[in-house]
């Protein structure tokens, strides 16, 4: 199966009548326009986002992390005087903008559709163009979706494993683990195709209801090809193409016809 994904098939872009994106991350690096310029031109930035339904807005801070000898996780401890970035969000349509001197991240939790994703995405960029006089060169251009589909009423594995093909889920899909005893199992892998570096994970954990099952496939696509901005549009369009050829690759006939059921 992995070979076939090496030789993935491209598929032409159609829409379903369901998804199942919980999720979408966009990353964009471009040429450093500088910290203190950013920080600068907060109050002018904000107010720019206002004017398309940004409401809230903080700062990022350095974090450091200090090690414990008795302690797994090392401490972590903000720098309240120096700030790395700024944060603006949208909570009606659910968006969050991690924004830096050198990158943007752009954070979805109710994705509508790519054309709107566009659309949204192309204001934001060009508000930066206007104040920042942001340099037309992008580095790096990540596109990234989580898909969640929730199983209820689940008896056996073949409930579950139907909806991904191999060799995702591959540790239920052999039944290492008997079903009575299963409560969580993951798989990923990234592979380097058509100038792209593309990472597909997968998960299924056990809900706390009887019976429910939530299963996760992420994919994410990151070309790291330098770009003009003007270029973004269709870049965006040629990586959310790809996402979708390697979301085909990864999803069964069976599912994909749930999704295109009323």
């Amino acid at each position: 199966m992995l070979n076939e994904l090496i030789n993935i098939e491209e598929k032409e872009r159609v829409s379903f009548k369901r998804h199942f994106i919980r999720n979408v991350v966009l990353e964009i690096a471009f040429d450093d326009m500088n910290k203190d310029a950013l920080l600068k031109n907060k109050d002018n930035i904000q107010n720019q986002f206002k004017n398309i339904g940004f409401t809230k807005f903080g700062e990022m801070k350095q974090i450091q992390f200090k090690m414990n000898v008795d302690e797994d996780a090392p401490e972590q401890i903000p720098n309240d005087n120096e700030v790395i970035g700024l944060l603006l969000f949208d909570d009606k349509r659910k968006i969050r903008i991690e924004l830096m001197s050198n990158r943007i991240i752009i954070s979805i939790f109710k994705y509508l559709s790519f054309d709107n994703f566009v659309v949204d995405v192309t204001k934001m960029i060009n508000i930066l163009k206007e104040i920042m006089s942001v340099d037309n060169h992008i580095k790096l251009i990540s596109l990234g979706k989580q898909n969640t589909i929730i199983s209820t009423d689940t008896k056996t594995f073949d409930d579950l494993t139907f909806i991904l093909n191999k060799p995702l889920l591959s540790s239920i899909r052999e039944s290492i683990i008997p079903f009575d005893n299963f409560e969580y199992t993951r798989d990923e892998f990234s592979i380097f195709k058509d100038g792209y570096r593309c990472k597909i994970g997968s998960n299924c954990l056990k809900r706390e209801n009887d019976g429910e099952y939530e299963i996760n496939l992420d994919i994410s696509v990151t070309d790291a090809k330098q770009y003009e901005f003007d270029n973004l549009t269709e870049k965006l369009q040629n990586i959310n193409n790809f996402v979708y050829s390697v979301f085909c690759w990864a999803t069964s006939d069976k599912f994909k016809t749930i999704m295109n059921e009323d």
